[in-house]
């Protein structure tokens, strides 16, 4: 019996002859003259201890596709010393005895052991740049060497629960009755919001593709083909600025139903699939209804549209509390009641200096300070209440930080900076042991709703953009704001977050041709050219598109999430650099001229290499 996987229960063969076939683990251990243990990993990454002695094999003649090496022109060795002389990570078959070990030595997951009686090699690996599991080298050679990397343990892990989480996906959809459809990676670039991969077309000369930022557009039109409620795990691309966080290339769980026209509808089945998926991941049940807040509830009490919940220290609003506020405007303040004097105020200014955007902090460590502390801040020194009555409606007393800032009232990004600074507090504090750590098991799902239709933007030729894209429909009650004061209409967008992250977002869409058509010609004030590239969508919706909507979750960021993978990173087999890069493969590449010629592009300009 040959394996290349141990089975899940070895007791069975215990007695047997078998052959193994893995990679040799660089660990070993000479325990006398005659016996030393070597460390077998399978394809799961499951290591077996190997008892070699020094009996002498016979050494066979390798067959013309194994590596040629100085072993196999060894007449005769022993055992042991066969299995010293091979390089680390060779691939080799092994065969001997199982045995138990000795109970003294049993382990969980180091229960047996193969008393070795022959050794073949089957590929010898030679000038290795890092061993499976060795963390030491940096980011760039373990991704040049990520073939090596997943043979670790660990990883092998990763990439096999996220593998078995996605199973799930589809046994969940497949139970409702959702129909798995398969989007054209080869789109048409349509402004949406982040940049486009684009793929020139040889065979139309002067016309591009665009690789899908997510499938969008083709599951709105599924939606108008009858096909009823839709899910994939669909591959999406975005040429953004990279973060730890963001990949070029990633994966996201796509679902849209038709004829919903409430969010709730939608949310429901995303909770019961989630709830699937940490049960199965954690074994935890989580509990349902999942809480909602509104955009704005968000950003007055956490200072971001991705709040974690987990802890408090909440922001305030004071901006009514101000006279001759401007209406663009807002003024927040996070008040911290540092009763074991664990903040500094070197510390709380570097705090502010590391969040910037004219936060300013004052601390109030004496009684009389209660009286004064509101002149040191320039934002209120014009107040027209007194400072007990300040301090009493902030629950402001000695020993208490305030820090303040103003920020513009409609927002350009999700985070204000006191939503910045709370964070990085927290994590001050918890370091400091002035508050606990968070339970690394503790999810807080929350849903944010009510978001800005529109908003700011620093586009020269545009003054207001989707918050998300331009197909989310208006709530309904602010219909009539649409021409008039667009800004202060809410989307019926919901996004699903977890501690803290944006684990997905989703809309009912806008079935009405009239009303997508007015959102985009005289709302978001689109060119011609533009808004031609949605034309399509405009003829689909006429002809008798039912209502709709639906959602996607990053698959993975929810994967490392639920294998508790320090980032995503970890759970995406062949992942990119922060340029963009994949180091082992050399992507991306430069191509001939003549392959450049036959799609009909040139090279105007050469710039630095970034990888």
């Amino acid at each position: 019996m040959v394996l290349s996987r141990l089975p899940a229960c070895l007791l069975p063969l215990v007695g047997t002859k078998v052959s193994i076939q893995g990679w040799l683990v660089a660990t070993s251990r000479q325990v006398s003259k005659s016996i030393s243990f070597h460390q077998l990993r399978d394809t799961h990454g499951t290591i077996l201890q190997l008892l070699s002695t020094d009996k002498i094999i016979l050494q066979q003649k390798r067959e013309p596709l194994v590596s040629s090496t100085d072993f196999s022109q060894q007449k005769s060795t022993s055992v042991m010393r066969t299995l010293s002389s091979i390089p680390p990570e060779s691939v080799v078959q092994v065969t001997g005895k199982l045995q138990r070990r000795p109970e003294h030595d049993r382990r969980p997951g180091n229960e047996f052991e193969l008393h070795v009686e022959d050794v073949k090699l089957l590929n010898v690996a030679k000038n290795l740049q890092l061993f499976p599991g060795d963390e030491k080298p940096g980011m760039r050679i373990q991704l040049a060497n990520r073939h090596i990397q997943l043979r670790a343990p660990k990883y092998n892990s990763y990439l096999r629960q996220r593998s078995r989480l996605a199973y799930q996906v589809h046994s969940f959809f497949n139970d409702r009755e959702f129909c798995e459809v398969e989007t054209p990676l080869l789109f048409k670039s349509t402004p949406e919001g982040a940049r486009e991969f684009v793929v020139p077309s040889r065979l139309n000369p002067g016309k591009f593709y665009a690789l899908p930022q997510s499938p969008q557009q083709y599951k709105q039109i599924l939606m108008a083909s009858g096909i009823g409620n839709y899910y994939q795990i669909a591959r999406c691309f975005r040429d953004e600025d990279l973060r730890f966080d963001r990949q070029p290339e990633f994966t996201q769980i796509d679902l849209e139903m038709s004829f919903v026209d409430k969010p709730h509808e939608i949310m429901e089945v995303v909770e019961d699939l989630l709830v699937r998926l940490v049960s199965f991941a954690k074994g935890i049940t989580l509990a349902k209804p999942f809480q909602h807040i509104t955009y704005q509830h968000a950003i007055d009490k956490y200072g971001s549209d991705k709040p974690d919940i987990r802890f408090e220290l909440p922001l305030k609003n004071i901006t009514s509390l101000l006279p001759k506020q401007d209406p663009l405007i807002s003024t927040e303040i996070l008040v911290y009641n540092d009763l074991s004097h664990s903040l500094s105020n070197a510390e709380s200014r570097k705090l502010c200096e590391a969040v910037g955007e004219n936060v300013v902090v004052t601390s109030i460590r004496e009684h009389s300070q209660l009286q004064t502390w509101v002149k040191k801040l320039p934002q209120l020194r014009q107040l027209p209440i007194v400072a007990e009555e300040l301090n009493q409606k902030l629950q402001i007393g000695i020993n208490s930080i305030v820090f303040m800032t103003n920020r513009p009232k409609y927002l350009v990004s999700g985070t204000t900076p006191l939503g910045k600074l709370r964070l990085l507090l927290h994590e001050l504090l918890v370091k400091k042991k002035a508050l606990p750590e968070l339970d690394k098991d503790l999810l807080k799902f929350v849903w944010v709703v009510d978001f800005p239709l529109f908003s700011p933007t620093e586009e020269k030729n545009q003054s207001i953009t989707s918050t998300h894209h331009p197909f989310t429909a208006p709530h309904w009650d602010d219909v009539h704001l649409l021409e008039k004061k667009p800004l202060s209409v809410r989307g019926l967008h919901y996004d699903i977050v977890v501690n803290g992250i944006e684990l997905g977002g989703g809309s009912i869409r806008i079935h009405n041709p009239d009303i997508q058509r007015f959102v985009l010609k005289d709302v978001l004030k689109l060119p011609e050219n533009r808004y031609a590239t949605f034309e399509h969508l405009i003829r689909v919706l006429s002809s008798g598109c039912p209502p709709h909507g639906g959602i996607a979750l990053g698959f993975d960021r929810l994967a490392a999430l639920l294998t508790n993978a320090p980032g995503i990173r970890e759970v995406i087999a062949f992942p990119k650099t922060s340029s963009g890069a994949d180091l082992l493969i050399g992507s991306p590449s430069a191509i001939p001229e003549e392959m450049l010629k036959d799609y009909n592009v040139a090279i105007t300009r050469q710039t630095q290499n970034r990888n």
